[in-house]
């Protein structure tokens, strides 16, 4: 059961905070729409991945925010069971519901003008996709499902004008670097490496 949340129905954003059983189990995440992300960390009894459940791979695929490992196979995270419009699906992973740890839950769903999570396919030219978002994205969070690669994550507040090509890590240590940039749209974002 949960034993805090913090929820923002308008912004399509919640907090959840848990202690886990060990077994299979849902959460309510208070927002009135099935997320499109839960973002999963474990805070006691141990060190585990950030485990992220993502739409776009589906309930028996786990994404691991702090490696570059591609989408996992996993029954234990989700428990083989997509969210919900009230709630999410945990299994017995250690990454999300261990007996007895502590654990908080970002959860995300489209809003329009806002927020919007899903996947394209890279064409592996210089004149790369376009991805159509319907709004001027302040943050691009990009990762490769089928092969080990990194995470990368580019914004308009470090790189103001395109192309933005300082990009940040999130599973590595490293410091901003410049790379393959990507154009940063009125209306979504497009890729130029």
């Amino acid at each position: 059961a949960a034993t805090g949340c913090s929820i923002g129905t308008k912004q399509g954003f919640s907090i959840t905070k848990w202690t886990g059983t060990g077994s299979a189990g849902s959460l309510a995440h208070g927002l009135n729409k099935t997320p499109n992300v839960v973002l999963v960390k474990r805070l006691s009894g141990g060190t585990a991945y950030w485990e992220m459940f993502h739409s776009s791979v589906g309930k028996t695929k786990v994404l691991y925010l702090n490696v570059d490992d591609p989408a996992t196979t996993s029954s234990a995270s989700w428990n083989d069971r997509e969210p919900v419009s009230n709630c999410f699906h945990v299994g017995g992973s250690s990454g999300t519901n261990a007996s007895g740890s502590t654990y908080v839950a970002y959860c995300w769903h489209d809003v329009p003008g806002l927020q919007k999570f899903g996947k394209y396919t890279g064409n592996g030219d210089a004149e790369g996709t376009f991805i159509e978002l319907g709004f001027r994205p302040a943050v691009v969070l990009i990762r490769v499902t089928t092969i080990s690669n990194n995470w990368v994550i580019y914004d308009t507040q470090r790189d103001t004008y395109n192309p933005s090509s300082i990009e940040l890590y999130p599973d590595l240590p490293d410091d901003e670097y410049v790379s393959g940039p990507i154009d940063i749209l009125s209306n979504g974002f497009k890729n130029r490496s």
